[in-house]
């Protein structure tokens, strides 16, 4: 149902929002009202191609949004997950177009950019627009079956649901039975890839991060030397030969004169604490930089580690992943195919089970839609002839052809298609074929 439209410079119009109730609502207005306007507006949300000719003079492009309420189409949310475009809460679907004056065409469904191609079924399903020469969805036998599916409502629809869940098993037990169905060979051959690719990762055992922590260590390796050097001459610097430092009798004599200081004149006590706290602090910088001396002393042997082990964790991530994180996934994902490919022959007994089951269960849940289908197009069939022959079409009679498919489908067996005969004595004929204009509006 569509809640709300807004159309933003398109043809004569500037800004127009609309609102609609859950019933009937109407817009009238005398010719040259923009009541057309308003109709081609709507084309946009239904596919139709963009015209710059559309972007009202003065503007740099014309903007259309359809705000529908699906939720009683479970199809359309079906199709937003099959197509990972986001899903509302609410149930609502936005549909968006714009056209740039330079021709250009934007699409968004709830938001995302899309192609038109994958924009046009939504608004196709949502909208109807029906007139002599304008888009009719009684024209499209594909959609006859889903005319009718809603026109029986609530249990219909929720019966399809069952054989769409059945189906969609049904594909994936054959997908996986066709994934079985690799030659023996194609399964060996695999099978060896995979054993080398598992005995190599895990001969070197990589940890997520690791080649950070080994980058930082070969780095450090590399200037060792030059570091070395640096902290001998700091510690020089702060500390004679004999280790005691200095700089820190020097501060230390002038710490004792100024306490001596404050001990007279209190005014310098805050003072004497202070060059204190930095006599302490230049303590621990000398234990830390003698700790730091120690680090540094150069092992070749845990040099030619360190590089050894950083290479092959690269030529992992050359071969199974840009980062350590990828190559652990990657051995978890090799590890679960190697022992589905091992257990090949029991999976293989169960999946046919499966499958025969799950066929049989579909064949009934579709059998069960399809005697609810015929249910359902007999009423049609008779609430059709009773509106049309108030329209002035007493003759004309509206069946519902059943066919069926050769392959299970998400709607079940049934290909629908509409027949009608508009006058007596004549047979009953595709709908799409032979109907006229003012009979199709009608």
């Amino acid at each position: 149902m569509l809640i709300q439209l807004v159309i933003r410079d398109f043809a004569l119009i500037e800004n127009v929002e609309l609102m609609f109730g859950p019933q009937l609502n109407v817009l009238t207005g005398e010719t040259g009202a923009g009541k057309s306007i308003i109709v081609d507006a709507m084309n946009l949300l239904v596919g139709m191609r963009a015209s710059s000719d559309l972007v009202r003079n003065g503007a740099e492009k014309a903007q259309v949004e359809g705000l529908f309420d699906y939720s009683c189409c479970p199809w359309v949310e079906e199709k937003l997950l099959s197509l990972g475009l986001p899903v509302s809460e609410d149930h609502t679907l936005l549909l968006t177009r714009e056209i740039g004056v330079e021709g250009r065409s934007i699409c968004r469904v709830n938001g995302r950019i899309v192609p038109l191609n994958m924009f046009r079924p939504f608004g196709e399903y949502l909208v109807d627009i029906h007139g002599q020469h304008e888009h009719q969805s009684l024209l499209r036998v594909s959609e006859h079956r889903e005319l009718l599916d809603r026109y029986c409502g609530a249990q219909v629809l929720e019966q399809r649901e069952v054989v769409a869940e059945l189906y969609k098993r049904l594909m994936q037990l054959k997908k996986e039975q066709e994934q079985q169905q690799l030659s023996e060979s194609e399964r060996e051959r695999r099978l060896d890839y995979l054993r080398f690719a598992l005995e190599e990762i895990d001969q070197i055992n990589p940890v997520p991060g690791e080649e950070e922590q080994l980058r930082e260590e070969r780095e450090r390796l590399r200037y060792g030397e030059k570091l070395a050097v640096f902290v001998q001459e700091a510690l020089e610097q702060l500390s004679d030969s004999d280790g005691i430092p200095p700089a820190y009798d020097q501060l230390g004599e002038a710490a004792a004169k100024i306490r001596e200081i404050a001990r007279i004149d209190k005014s310098v006590e805050e003072l004497a604490s202070s060059i204190e706290d930095v006599l302490y602090r230049l303590e621990d910088i000398i234990s830390k930089l003698r700790s730091y001396r120690e680090q540094l002393n150069f092992d070749p042997d845990h040099a030619r580690n360190i590089e050894e082990r950083f290479f092959a964790l690269h030529d992992l991530m050359r071969k199974y992943g840009a980062s350590l994180k990828e190559v652990c996934a990657f051995r978890e994902e090799a590890a679960a195919e190697m022992e589905r490919l091992e257990s090949t022959a029991q999976r293989k007994e169960q999946l046919e089970a499966e499958l025969r089951d799950t066929l049989e269960r579909y064949e009934e849940e579709a059998g069960r839609l399809s005697s609810m289908r015929r249910e359902g197009a007999l009423s049609l069939a008779e609430a059709v002839a009773g509106e049309l022959r108030t329209l002035g079409l007493e003759n004309a009679r509206l069946e519902v052809g059943f066919t069926r498919s050769a392959e299970p489908t998400a709607a079940g067996y049934d290909i629908l298609e509409f027949l009608f005969s508009a006058n007596p004595g004549e047979p009953l004929k595709p709908l799409s074929k032979i109907a006229s204009g003012g009979e199709m509006s009608r």
